[in-house]
């Protein structure tokens, strides 16, 4: 009994040593990699470069603007010629009145 323990002793220690020995290879590698890594400079920023950003999010907004008022027109439209389809029929229908959405 006395060898079996001795033995399963020498194979744990053997995994203990391998395991501690890749471990600490892959951190090595891993600080060795960051080290020789090349570092990219930082973005410069500019006032500029910020003022062409800003003017391209306003015109963008204001598209987009648009874009919605058209869509509230057509909407509009759709509703009116459905109206007067409907009161041809002699059906009453209820116009809804226009909802203003917060900009």
């Amino acid at each position: 009994m006395p060898s079996e323990i001795g033995g399963l002793a020498e194979v744990l220690a053997i995994v203990a040593v391998f395991t501690t020995t890749m471990v600490g290879l892959f951190f090595t590698a891993r600080i060795l990699w960051n080290r020789t890594a090349p570092r990219l400079p930082a973005a410069r920023v500019d006032d500029d470069r910020f003022h062409r950003l800003e003017e391209a999010v306003d015109t963008i907004a204001v598209e987009i603007e648009r874009i919605s008022e058209a869509q509230r027109f057509a909407a509009k439209l759709l509703l009116e010629r459905g109206a007067d389809a409907a009161q041809s029929k002699n059906a009453p229908v209820k116009v809804p009145e226009r909802i203003i959405t917060p900009r």
